[in-house]
């Protein structure tokens, strides 16, 4: 059996989406439209490289009802998974989408957990089967900050590739292990880099601050508007076609998951990152009601603009 990439969600969730008309704060509304998925930006990253046939597996901390939901639901997509179960109860994440007023409301659950030997047991036993390891997303209360910085060296030390996409503290932490690729979006990067990011000048200084680290490739997720990315050689701007987007969440997700299909197969940087806009602009202009298709990728490949900025 060809190495996975595996992920880790150490604070996956069930997501559940609600469609309305016009949402107000203490009233009551009908909803239109509800969709439930398992979620987690590890779960995300695993269910997109699934889709596009690449051997993933996903893992992290699962609990209770929620949690075995959230199994079943990975089980019946065809995601292949090896979670821990702990105590507790797995968290439930809403975002309340108001259709008439293109504005969305999100509710984060909480998930607490100590079972870390546990879990790192399970991590050392799937390292072995790895080709690269991306830890996305936030921790479970009770988790050290330094958790991801302990994962990243240890699968250093089994020789496999490093992915961190986090935000706050656990980034701040997580990016001294040196990962081999970092990719915050605009609002996680503010933990790293305080400046403005309007222009080339400011994205460069925003990518220095990350290679600062040792980290070799950093990719900036700019939702709709694509990404800035580097290999310490190039500096690329990549921008997709303008058009309207129904979907915020997950865009970054699909976006690193296209990226590692592409660049750990050998594609050069510059048309890995290509690659990985298209599809994501597409997973974006995807209407909630119907399943995203990598055909529509394709379809908009040709119009995805690249700029080299130095």
């Amino acid at each position: 059996m060809s190495k996975y990439i595996l992920t880790v969600t150490l604070n996956p969730a069930i997501d559940r989406m609600i469609l309305l008309k016009d949402f107000k704060l203490g009233s009551t509304s009908n909803v239109t439209q509800q969709y439930v998925q398992a979620g987690g930006k590890g779960v995300n990253v695993s269910r997109f490289l699934t889709r596009l046939n690449v051997p993933t597996r996903a893992t992290g901390f699962l609990a209770g009802m929620t949690g075995s939901h959230l199994k079943e639901r990975l089980d019946q997509e065809g995601i292949a998974n090896e979670f821990v179960m702990t105590e507790g109860m797995t968290r439930e994440n809403v975002t309340i989408i108001d259709t008439r007023n293109k504005k969305q409301t999100r509710l984060m659950g909480t998930f607490k957990s100590k079972n870390f030997t546990l879990f790192q047991k399970k991590f050392t036993k799937l390292l072995s089967k790895s080709r690269c390891v991306v830890f996305a997303g936030s921790l479970p209360q009770g988790a050290s900050v330094s958790m991801y910085n302990r994962l990243i060296k240890l699968a250093h030390k089994r020789g496999v590739l490093s992915v961190l996409d986090a935000s706050q503290t656990p980034l701040i932490e997580g990016i001294k292990a040196k990962p081999y690729l970092v990719k915050p979006n605009a609002t996680e990067l503010k933990s790293l880099y305080r400046g403005p990011l309007r222009t080339h000048k400011h994205y460069l200084k925003a990518i220095d601050k990350i290679h600062a680290f040792g980290v070799k490739l950093a990719i900036i997720s700019l939702s709709k508007k694509g990404c800035v990315a580097s290999n310490q050689k190039e500096v690329w701007i990549v921008t997709p076609p303008s058009k309207r987007s129904y979907r915020d969440v997950g865009c970054g997700d699909v976006l690193l998951a296209a990226f590692l299909k592409e660049h750990l197969s050998g594609r050069s940087f510059s048309n890995s990152l290509t690659r990985a806009v298209a599809h994501a602009s597409a997973y974006a202009g995807t209407p909630y009601d119907k399943k995203f298709k990598i055909s529509d990728s394709h379809k908009i490949l040709k119009h995805v603009k690249l700029k080299q900025i130095h």
